[in-house]
């Protein structure tokens, strides 16, 4: 049995009189694809440009029973102010499978049919709904976690200091994304970093950075909305030349963390959810 959430509402709870119809539109197969096409002027064939995703376009419809009319109008206008928070801001879509597999995504409401006919105590609805990140995203384990450590040789810098501090090497971490599509991650660093620069050498994609995060400072990349924030300041302008916004490719990812202070023990968290173009 399908179990569909609208942020912590679950819209075919059949406790309270909410049941969801087939078929369910727009979570399998792929969204609308984007062509722009044309034909070669005075020969053969013709031309088609990089193919592009379009938004998700998501359909539920369902019913609400009620055991009286007045308990169906009460379950009506409940719906309808749930459905309403979509409209003032977006909100979580939220699907558990029959396999027990879990999918999100953010959406907003674009339109709803929920007719008054003849039997009272009976309410038809559907809604449609448009997710702008045509990706499904697993929420099984919900976000996940991996830290990158600097990438360095262990051993002790000269001249030394007592106690001996004697460094363990630190090797590029491998994070895997388990989806089928590239998915864009948050990076987050709150050590001390000279000139950060993240490096996903399985895509050989850079972002570098001049700056400097300090000790109890915090920098934040979101490769998905292209911001960098350093200590709340947007400091997209301090990109090293040849950076980009990269994302984890389907598959192990090896990530590693470099900065210009080799004392430096700068770590970083990856922040993402594996992500399915059609479940």
């Amino acid at each position: 049995m399908w179990q569909v959430f609208l942020n912590d509402f679950q819209i075919n709870n059949q406790l309270i009189g909410m049941h969801l119809d087939e078929p369910i539109e727009g979570l399998a197969g792929l969204p609308a694809i984007r062509t722009s096409q044309g034909i070669n002027l005075g020969r053969n064939g013709g031309w088609t440009t990089k193919q592009l995703y379009e938004a998700r376009f998501i359909s539920f419809s369902g019913r609400i029973f009620g055991r009286t009319v007045r308990e169906t109008e009460e379950r009506r206008r409940e719906f309808a102010t749930i459905l309403a928070k979509l409209v003032k801001d977006r909100g979580t879509l939220r699907v558990i499978t029959p396999g027990g597999q879990v999918y999100s995504t953010e959406v907003v409401l674009i339109g709803v049919e929920m007719p008054i006919e003849k039997l009272l105590n009976l309410v038809k609805w559907k809604i449609n709904l448009k997710a702008d990140d045509p990706l499904l995203y697993d929420n099984s384990d919900g976000e996940m976690l991996a830290t990158i450590r600097k990438t360095r040789q262990g051993g002790f810098t000269i001249p030394f200091t007592l106690p001996l501090y004697i460094s363990p090497d630190e090797q590029p971490v491998t994070v895997n994304n388990s989806g089928n599509e590239t998915i864009l991650p948050n990076i987050i660093i709150h050590t001390k970093a000279t000139n950060p620069k993240l490096i996903n050498r399985t895509t050989n994609q850079t972002m570098g950075l001049i700056l400097t995060v300090g000790a109890s400072g915090k920098l934040e990349i979101d490769m998905k909305n292209k911001t960098i924030l350093l200590d709340g300041m947007n400091v997209y302008d301090s990109q090293a030349v040849g950076s980009s916004f990269w994302g984890l490719a389907p598959g192990d990812n090896m990530i590693e963390l470099q900065t210009d202070e080799q004392d430096e023990q700068t770590e970083a968290e990856l922040r993402f959810r594996s992500g399915y173009i059609g479940i």
